[in-house]
């Protein structure tokens, strides 16, 4: 009895223990002839993008220079001919139109010995200020410049007037008197370009002689040659008509009052000009022009015939032009002449030493009226036509007379 009892206990106790057991199923197992199943994958790691294929590389064309270096301390030159950024320009107008400022200030150091006399003086040559755009893109254009520096003031004798006619006159005094030239208006005219022609109506300069005609700012010396000043560098107020057509010609052609800067004309005569100019190669201007009054010519007339020729290439210059002229009644003409040639060559785009060298007549018939001329400039240019530093010296011999010399220290800044 008690070991039947005590196998029932042992019996019971084996089966509670091996109960947790029976409570894990097994595993299925695959049907006969199936291929097991691959165990499950391990996680992978993200893969990182692949960076975008690099650009295609840019079509073949002409290789490109790199531009040289500035020098130390000096900031690189700007190009002589680059377009005017958007930043330059003031939209006006209701169709689109622009304005352009620009101003152009010239200072004088000059010295001048006359064989008695010596003055010395500091001088404000040049305080242009100009305003030019187009109103109507493409079908009006406009430009205005004044000059204020041209109302110079300068000490004059005036006699002194007595309140009876009869007493005889009390003497002179010295007075502050503007110049000859009173009006500071230069520029003004208004432009109708096309494809051919550009047609301007206003005041602007007639186009005798090339270093008269070129802007102020990119006179080769501080002031034009003498037979320049004689001759060109002159405005009127008329109507032009100008194109340069292709690379390799200009026309100009003008009628003008003929009475001179903002002046009203006081008779029925015009004067007429017409200016050549060809580039047959890079660097090479040659130019004609022929200038006369034409009308009745009763009254005083002007009349002028003009070569000139310019190479300005590989930093080497050479200018010259000659000019004929004849001034006055129609019974009896004054006629001169007058030529000069530069010679200049530039270093490291920034000193240009010139040389000048002319002569002016302005009575051929006239054997004590003639002058020679000897002039030698040393530009430094810190940023072109921008910014600029000269100093000229020259010798004025005249057929007749004491020589005369001249020494200019000159500062520009221009834009």
């Amino acid at each position: 009895m008690y070991s039947a009892t005590r196998c029932l206990r042992i019996s019971l106790l084996a089966l509670v223990v091996a109960t947790p057991a029976w409570a894990q199923p097994a595993p299925a197992q695959p049907p006969p002839g199936a291929v097991p199943a691959a165990p499950e994958a391990a996680p992978v790691a993200p893969v990182p993008e692949a960076p975008p294929p690099p650009a295609p590389p840019p079509p073949p064309g002409p290789e490109v220079a790199p531009a040289p270096a500035p020098l130390p301390g000096a900031e690189p030159l700007a190009p002589a001919d680059a377009p005017p950024s958007t930043a330059e320009r003031i939209e006006v107008g209701k169709n689109e139109g622009f304005l352009q400022p620009s101003a152009l200030l010239q200072f004088w150091g000059w010295y001048q010995n006359d064989g008695e006399d010596t003055t010395t003086t500091f001088r404000l040559r040049r305080a242009e200020l100009r305003v030019k755009g187009e109103i109507v893109p493409k079908v009006v254009g406009y430009n205005l410049m004044i000059d204020p520096a041209k109302l110079l003031f300068r000490e004059t004798e005036v006699d002194v007037v007595p309140a009876d006619p009869t007493d005889p006159a009390p003497g002179s005094v010295t007075v502050l008197q503007p110049g000859s030239d009173q009006s500071i208006l230069q520029d003004f005219f208004i432009t109708f370009p096309s494809e051919y022609a550009d047609v301007s109506v206003g005041q602007f300069k007639n186009p005798v002689s090339l270093e008269g005609y070129a802007s102020s700012s990119k006179v080769i010396f501080p002031e034009r040659s003498l037979v320049s000043r004689a001759y060109g560098d002159r405005r009127d107020i008329g109507l032009r008509v100008e194109k340069k057509i292709g690379d390799h010609f200009y026309y100009y052609a003008g009628l003008f009052n003929g009475s001179g800067q903002n002046r009203l004309d006081e008779d029925n005569e015009k004067d007429g000009a017409l200016r050549l100019e060809v580039y047959p190669i890079e660097g090479v201007t040659v130019g004609a022009v022929g200038y006369a009054t034409i009308g009745e010519r009763d009254e005083l007339h002007r009349d002028r015939l003009e070569l000139d020729a310019r190479y300005d290439a590989n930093d080497i210059l050479v200018q010259a032009e000659y000019i004929h002229g004849w001034d006055g009644l129609a019974a009896g003409d004054i006629e001169g002449h007058g030529a000069y040639g530069v010679l200049g060559y530039t270093f490291i785009e920034r000193i240009q030493p010139v040389v000048r060298v002319g002569f002016l007549n302005t009575n051929i018939d006239a054997d004590d009226d003639a002058v020679t001329h000897y002039e030698a400039c040393f530009n430094y240019y810190l940023r072109g036509q921008e910014a600029r530093l000269a100093l000229s010296v020259g010798a004025f011999d005249p057929e007749v007379g004491v020589t005369r010399s001249e020494a200019i220290l000159f500062a520009q800044v221009s834009f």
